[in-house]
């Protein structure tokens, strides 16, 4: 029986396969890598907790890019067009992402939370170094209620470039992104607090500590 190669894997094919036109010949190819991934799942290749990292670290930017390079070097040479190459690799960046966070999920989940808390950061560094940004932080920072509306929106931001960034629902995205940016700046405002309260009983007890007793007048 013939044997054609396909995803690496030898595979035998009736004689008729080859009386196909060549559209019908991809298109059969396809639908056998197709089952064949579904029953041998892909591993996480090129996966690992660096570039889980680096990804959420830039809002899932780089893999969109990475697919959408990809995808214009290869359409001229084949059947597909760019839409459609982009789509495939896509769902390969996409399954291989899954399969690394099955495979090691605390590594993922780390790398994943690590990323993100670094590009929220970077991101608000880059917008405090527009002009009259510092001016509106003074503004927003003077009342809790202005803060935590910067928080929600700066957060609403994040949420939604990352949710374009893996290709998610944009509007979730932000509103997750809002509802996390008024749950951490409400922490923040209540560590400064907390802790402005353990210096001003810290300073109350030295003053004790150093006034005269009446043993020293």
């Amino acid at each position: 029986m013939p044997t054609i190669t396909i995803e690496g894997r030898p595979v035998n094919v009736g004689k008729e396969f080859f009386d196909l036109t060549p559209k019908q010949k991809n298109q059969t190819v396809d639908e056998i890598a197709a089952s064949m991934a579904q029953a041998n799942p892909a591993p996480s290749r090129g996966m690992d907790a660096s570039t889980v990292w680096v990804d959420e670290m830039l809002f899932g930017l780089p893999g969109k890019a990475s697919s959408a390079l990809t995808a214009a070097v290869r359409a001229p040479f084949t059947d597909k067009t760019f839409g459609e190459e982009y789509e495939d690799l896509r769902g390969d960046y996409q399954a291989a992402r899954q399969r690394y966070a099955e495979e090691s999920p605390v590594a993922n989940l780390t790398a994943s939370i690590g990323g993100s808390m670094m590009g929220a950061g970077k991101l608000a560094r880059a917008a405090q170094a527009l002009p009259g940004v510092g001016r509106i932080s003074q503004f927003v920072s003077q009342t809790a209620p202005r803060r935590l509306a910067a928080g929600a929106a700066a957060g609403a931001g994040s949420g939604a470039l990352s949710a374009y960034g893996h290709d998610e629902d944009i509007g979730t995205g932000a509103a997750f992104g809002a509802g996390a940016g008024v749950a951490g700046t409400a922490l923040a405002d209540l560590i400064r607090g907390a802790g402005r309260l353990l210096a001003n009983r810290r300073a109350v007890n030295q003053a004790a500590q150093a006034a005269p007793t009446q043993s020293d007048l």
